[in-house]
């Protein structure tokens, strides 16, 4: 079996056991508590063209609207390529965000245009996701070439970052590839998780995605505002023709 497949085979079994509802309406929602903390990290991600995220932000709106919860829109609606982990009390840096957009320009010509079928949303703990499959190798072999060749661009950044007492920027791939939809910020009512539920079971999937461009760049949630808000800020894009 390919890595590719493989990353294919786990992301369907993943999401078939998200599909199960059954101990979610038992224990009810989850909300991160890191929402509520100042974090951030860079981002390598996939964007998508207007269909895919008008449907989801109409869903994010349609959430938000009877369970608070972090929403997304055009300019944020994406699905993680290679990505960091999220730092507590991150401070973007210049040099992380040039050795990300370097890396991906010197890998550029070698990644083939990503292609996934979004194909059912579905409720987490802490979220609602709209779920994906790869079409073809395209969207794990450009994550995997991206993650080789930024060891050696982010080897400077690292080297700053561990004098400075920080983690180092590695980057992952998802084990499922997806668009986030919401994230919540409270509970709610059980009646109010049940028509999420019903929402999100009887809303069409927007189907397939041709990527329009790999975006780089870097996210961080403002603790001043009520409830905190994520921001998200591209430093480069690469558009597909």
């Amino acid at each position: 079996m390919s890595a590719h497949q493989e990353f294919v085979d786990t992301a369907a079994s993943i999401y078939r056991k998200i599909a199960d509802t059954t101990e979610l309406a038992k224990n009810g929602l989850k909300p991160m508590d890191a929402l509520w903390r100042q974090h951030g990290g860079i981002f390598i991600a996939v964007r998508h063209p207007a269909d895919i995220c008008d449907a989801a932000q109409e869903m994010s709106e349609r959430v938000a609207h009877i369970i608070p919860s972090w929403t997304y829109d055009r300019s944020t609606i994406h699905t993680s390529f290679p990505t960091s982990k999220q730092f507590f009390g991150y401070a973007c840096s210049r040099d992380e965000l040039d050795a990300g957009a370097e890396t991906v320009r010197v890998c550029r010509e070698n990644l083939a245009q990503p292609r996934m079928t979004f194909f059912r949303y579905f409720v987490t703990p802490d979220s609602v996701i709209l779920g994906a499959i790869p079409a073809d190798e395209a969207f794990y072999n450009g994550a995997q070439h991206i993650i080789t060749t930024s060891k050696g661009k982010f080897s400077s950044v690292n080297e700053r970052r561990k004098r400075e007492g920080k983690d180092e920027i590695i980057l992952g791939i998802g084990k499922i590839p997806n668009i986030t939809i919401n994230r919540f910020l409270t509970k709610g009512e059980p009646r109010d998780l049940e028509e999420v539920l019903n929402i999100i079971r009887t809303t069409p999937a927007p189907g397939l995605s041709k990527a329009r461009s790999i975006d780089v760049g870097h996210w961080i949630t403002d603790q001043a505002a009520t409830p905190p808000v994520r921001i998200w800020n591209v430093y480069e894009s690469f558009a597909y023709q």
